[in-house]
C-alpha cells in the first residue's frame, strides 16, 4: 500500500475515506466494467474530479439542448407534430434533470476527498510540528 497522500488522480474510496487497493468489477465471470471497487469495504471507488469544469460543460450542454427543443417549438420549420414537441421538451427536461444529478454527485465527492484531503494534510503538519 502506497503512502497516504491525498492524490486527485488516484480512485478514492468514499466509505474508507483512503486511497485504498481496488479491481475492476466483475458484472459476470469475464466481463469487467468500468468501475473500480475497494478490496476493504466492497464499495464503488471514483477518482476525484473537479466540479467546476464538469458543471460548466454539462451546464452548457443542458442550455444548448433546451434551446434547441424550445428553439424548434417556435419555429417549426421541421413542420414537428405538437406531441412531438412535447415529446422533444419532456426529453431535455429530464435529461437536463439527470445531468444535474451526475453534477450534484460529483460535488458531494469532491467536497467530501477535499475535507478528508484536508484533514490528512493538517495532521501531517501537526506531526511535524510536535517533532520539533
Amino acid at each position: 500500500m502506497k503512502a497516504k497522500i491525498g492524490n486527485p488522480n488516484e480512485p478514492w474510496c468514499p466509505v474508507c475515506e483512503d486511497h485504498t487497493d481496488y479491481h475492476l468489477k466483475e458484472i459476470r465471470p469475464g466481463k469487467t466494467r468500468a468501475m473500480y471497487t475497494c478490496n476493504k469495504c466492497g464499495s464503488n471507488t471514483w477518482n476525484p474530479t473537479n466540479p467546476f469544469l464538469f458543471g460548466v460543460v454539462v451546464i452548457v450542454l443542458i442550455l444548448g439542448l433546451n434551446f434547441l427543443m424550445f428553439a424548434a417549438d417556435k419555429n417549426n420549420t421541421a413542420q414537428l407534430q405538437p406531441g412531438e414537441i412535447l415529446l422533444g421538451k419532456i426529453a431535455a427536461l429530464g435529461m437536463s434533470i439527470f445531468m444535474l444529478a451526475v453534477v450534484w454527485g460529483n460535488s458531494k465527492h469532491w467536497r467530501k476527498f477535499q475535507k478528508w484531503r484536508k484533514k490528512l494534510y493538517q495532521e501531517k503538519i501537526d506531526a511535524v510540528l510536535e517533532q520539533k
